[in-house]
């Protein structure tokens, strides 16, 4: 079992396969707004630049808050249990799962609550287990359940529609579940034999068409406490890079290791598109940051084979990956103290700039982009959760 910090975790990864080789041309002009397109062995194209952003004083994004959602006592459906996953509708109603609860609570655009979606049990749009949610191309809302093996399927006015057994193997949070603008459904697999994306068509039943191989890295950033009988825990590594990976809506992949600015646009048999590239430097590790992380650890930070000297003096370049429908990828950062930005690069990989993010988010689940609005999951001291919506500017000029 992998127990991360409050702070810290790991979904399923896979490879960075590209030798990021010697660049064979390049275009764009020199200066702060180069931007510089190689062509790598094999076609891949490598985007790095420009390293000040395209944005200019008056162009830059930025997000004004609108609402939040939570409270810290009470019994009233703002107080959340375990915020698992959240997400938004076309209309700006915000979509809350709780899984204590085992419930999907509605608010409307200034956070007042609308209704609740499903409640504890082994019935029609009843959940034991409720890990994810995701929309179709229909507009209907999918809650997968991996303890009853199914997704439940509600309409936008919240009626419960119907059952889908769910066949793949494992789970992994965040759900990496989606549907591409194809209308398919993608899901990760996740076995000892092997870990595929198998991509299903909703019909009657839900058909499996196809499935390709997810090459997921050996763990590299955790402490192993077990002993000679494989008793015991396996605890992450704060502030260790990690592989990280998602799909976007073009059932591509993103994928990048964080301990280094690299990311690469994959399509599903694994070739890749596109390498992104950024010249930064890290983030170091304050000694308050390296206390803090120790004193998380608890009682483990004095397992005899804990090695403490693994713990990294700067932060990974980055935490999650999150691409948007507009062909835009948002790459959540980590700067010092409490920074917390996201990087935002163009679909042509260009670096458009950063913006800054006022509170510190959670990385489980992670901040969620649904056309204009940000969403994000925080807490605060006590550790107690509340969402908060935000609405991206985007000014023309």
């Amino acid at each position: 079992m992998v127990r991360p910090s409050n702070r810290l975790w790991m979904w399923p990864m896979i490879c960075l396969g590209v030798a990021l080789a010697s660049g064979c041309g390049s275009d764009g002009s020199t200066g702060e707004f180069a931007v510089t397109r190689d062509t790598l062995p094999g076609g891949v194209v490598r985007v790095r630049g420009p390293e000040g952003g395209t944005w200019t004083e008056e162009t830059e994004w930025d997000l004004t808050e609108l609402f939040r959602v939570g409270a810290v006592e009470g019994e009233g459906p703002e107080v959340f249990g375990q915020v698992w996953a959240v997400e938004m509708d076309l209309t700006g109603q915000l979509y809350v799962l709780d899984r204590l609860a085992k419930e999907v609570r509605i608010f409307d655009q200034t956070g007042g609550f609308v209704r609740a979606l499903g409640r504890e049990g082994e019935g029609p749009g009843e959940f034991q287990n409720p890990f994810g949610m995701a929309w179709d191309s229909a507009g209907n809302l999918w809650i997968v359940d991996v303890r009853l093996r199914r997704y439940s399927t509600f309409s936008l006015d919240g009626q419960h529609l119907r059952e889908y057994r769910r066949t793949v193997g494992g789970y992994s949070w965040p759900w990496p579940g989606r549907f591409a603008r194809n209308g398919r459904l993608y899901e990760a697999s996740l076995s000892r034999d092997g870990n595929q994306l198998v991509e299903f068509e909703p019909q009657a039943e839900l058909m499996p068409l196809d499935s390709f191989p997810l090459k997921l890295p050996d763990a590299t950033g955790y402490w192993d406490l077990r002993d000679e009988r494989r008793i015991g825990s396996i605890v992450q590594i704060p502030f260790a890079g990690q592989p990280e990976w998602v799909l976007d809506g073009t059932a591509k992949l993103w994928v990048g290791e964080s301990a280094s600015y690299s990311l690469a646009h994959q399509d599903l048999s694994g070739d890749t598109l596109m390498v992104i590239e950024r010249n930064v430097a890290p983030v170091p590790v304050s000694p308050e940051e390296r206390a803090r992380a120790v004193e998380d650890l608890g009682e483990d930070a004095n397992h005899p084979k804990m090695d403490l000297s693994r713990l990294p003096s700067t932060k990974p370049f980055f935490r999650r990956l999150i691409p948007v429908d507009t062909g835009d990828l948002w790459v959540l950062r980590e700067g010092e103290g409490a920074l917390w930005f996201f990087d935002v690069f163009a679909p042509d990989g260009s670096y458009r700039g950063p913006i800054k993010l006022p509170v510190e988010p959670e990385l489980f689940p992670p901040p969620l982009i649904r056309g204009e609005h940000v969403v994000v999951v925080t807490h605060d001291e006590l550790d107690v959760q509340s969402i908060v919506v935000y609405r991206v500017r985007r000014p023309t000029r």
